[in-house]
């Protein structure tokens, strides 16, 4: 993908619509009130504290709150989590050491005010009005952890000037596509996407609906509708935030007969069945948490599968697929080819729910250079021969009477 030209980041962020006023029922990150801190006697960190004072601080366990710039907090941060810069050995090690940077992340805070960040030089983050907007009415002094504050500097990033795909351009679309807080949207990699296109160029006949598992900003459900010309398409999330997100950008680009339900997998369909059903899950599998961390939430399962997803997936799959039906599950062998898992995660769901679905076909593709460069984030923990790919699987579920008259002939 080529570089994007300036002024289409500047135009994206001049034509940019400001955050949404409060929004209830969305997911946000746990508020620490101010008065929390103080009572536990936090560390006041700014330009003059002693930096390395504050990690060990931090690191045995007490909490610190910076007062002073923006640049305080980042070097802090980067301070405390510098032991963590070396490669890990193993997948079990990796996940320690990713276990270990969110507690003390989450040490590390700073101050939130009437909907910004209280420190000098910091990014706008303009989604905590979205998602705080019921504690600043009442006066409620709160701060977030240094690793939520990034994020939401990061979301509004990406909101403000917008993540173009190429398959999307105009005319298809009329502007960029503009991700909520809480999903996964960066624009690398995009060769999933670009398979799935082949694929639906390629089918010998067009689907009259379908449905787009797990949509997170819509960019599946807008490919199945506006470039397949599916004309009945259902996009589907478990995340609250999601489902705003994928409803407030149909909007934006005047796509009218969208349904978007919050929804586990299949729940809520009521009886609902599609000639094609499209899962776009996350590569990588949820860490279990420790004892000391909160428990996961939905904003986790943007980036990670839960242990039962594809089981469950491949379990509840027949009751929706219409006879004669595809599902295409777009995926990388990127968590087995790092030694994050023994097996391909979706060959063994499929072995374990002893479902009578069967595997079609199986395309794999080398991501693109930039999909490369910024794939997961996360460190390689073996050698491997082979770099990690993107995947289409294709799956069916058999004729009924075909099945019984093999079954006989046998």
């Amino acid at each position: 993908m080529q570089r994007e030209a300036p002024n289409a980041v500047t135009e994206a962020r001049r034509t940019a619509p400001p955050a949404p006023a409060f929004v209830p029922g969305l997911v946000r990150p746990e508020a620490v009130d101010i008065d929390e801190l103080k009572a536990e006697g936090a560390l006041l960190v700014d330009k003059g504290s002693d930096i390395e004072e504050a990690v060990r601080w931090i690191t045995e366990g007490g909490r610190a709150l910076v007062v002073g710039h923006w640049r305080d907090l980042e070097r802090c941060r980067a301070a405390v989590l510098k032991p963590l810069k070396r490669a890990p050995a193993n997948a079990k090690e990796a996940e320690k050491q990713r276990t270990l940077k969110k507690q003390l992340s989450d040490r590390l805070l700073g101050r939130v005010v009437q909907g910004r960040i209280a420190l000098q030089g910091a990014p706008r983050a303009d989604f905590l009005l979205t998602l705080y907007g019921d504690l600043f009415g009442g006066g409620r002094q709160f701060a977030l952890p240094s690793g939520v504050l990034m994020g939401l500097a990061n979301a509004w990033q990406y909101f403000e000037g917008g993540v173009r795909f190429p398959f999307l351009a105009p005319p298809v679309l009329s502007g960029p596509v503009r991700p909520f807080y809480g999903v996964y949207a960066y624009p690398h990699p995009v060769t999933h996407f670009e398979m799935l296109i082949e694929w639906l160029q390629n089918c010998s006949s067009r689907p009259t609906n379908a449905l787009d598992l797990g949509t997170g900003c819509g960019v599946v459900a807008l490919v199945l509708r506006q470039l397949a010309g599916i004309p009945d398409v259902v996009a589907t999330d478990v995340s609250p935030n999601a489902v705003y997100g994928a409803q407030e950008e149909f909007k934006r680009h005047g796509i009218v007969g969208f349904k978007v339900l919050c929804s586990d997998l299949f729940e809520g369909l009521e009886g609902q069945r599609f000639d094609l059903v499209v899962f776009n899950p996350p590569w990588l599998p949820l860490p279990t948490p420790s004892a000391n961390e909160p428990p996961r939430t939905v904003l986790d399962l943007g980036n990670f599968y839960s242990s039962d997803l594809f089981r469950r997936f491949f379990e509840g799959l027949p009751e929706v697929l219409n006879p004669g039906g595809r599902a295409v599950v777009l995926f990388s062998n990127h968590a087995f080819n790092r030694g994050y898992v023994h097996e391909h995660p979706l060959r063994e769901a499929l072995r374990d729910s002893n479902s009578s679905i069967q595997i079609t076909q199986v395309l794999r593709r080398d991501f693109d250079i930039e999909g490369r460069r910024r794939r997961t984030g996360r460190p390689q923990v073996k050698p491997s021969l082979e770099e990690p790919a993107a995947e289409l699987w294709e799956f069916r579920i058999p004729d009924l009477a075909s099945t019984d008259s093999a079954k006989r002939s046998a």
